[in-house]
């Protein structure tokens, strides 16, 4: 079996059928924490969230300079700053958002929207406690959209 980043370890259990003997046995879904797969949820967010983080560093510093012709080492020193900050800042919060997600879906049992908007909820809070950081904001919201709208295909249960 081929083991992706999204995989949750899954124990299912037969439950015993209730009345009819034709019933079939009810598949009972129980989501278990494992350590490494938490880390490795974690890596896959500092990895995604660190180059995601490049890429709108550089952006915004090439939006800053503008299109010039003239490359200086102040504007490659200013670009490489960007960079290295969106790089930190994204692959902490995505990582963070990961790890909180993973945590959520093992501890409710449920793998649902909920557990994305409580990892939100506590990835995003340290994003509001600085100016420098908060610009950021709008760019984690997507990041996050997109990582939801990955997981609506999503069916831990392989029904």
């Amino acid at each position: 079996m081929v083991q992706s980043w999204d995989d949750v370890p899954v124990e299912r259990r037969e439950a015993p059928a209730v009345s009819d003997t034709t019933a079939k046995a009810e598949t009972r879904v129980e989501f278990v924490f494992d350590v490494a797969r938490l880390g490795n949820r974690m890596l896959f967010g500092v990895i995604l969230g660190g180059a995601c983080g490049t890429a709108y560093g550089a952006t915004d510093a090439i939006r800053a300079h503008g299109l010039s012709a003239v490359i200086d080492a102040g504007k490659v020193r200013n670009t490489a700053l960007q960079c290295r900050m969106g790089m930190v800042v994204f692959g902490g919060f995505f990582a963070a958002f990961q790890g909180v997600k993973y945590v959520a879906v093992t501890a409710r049992g449920v793998h649902d929207p909920a557990n994305t908007v409580g990892a939100l909820a506590v990835a995003a809070a340290p994003l509001g406690l600085s100016p420098v950081t908060r610009v950021y904001a709008p760019y984690a919201l997507m990041l996050v959209a997109i990582d939801a709208f990955n997981e609506a295909g999503y069916n831990p249960t392989g029904r």
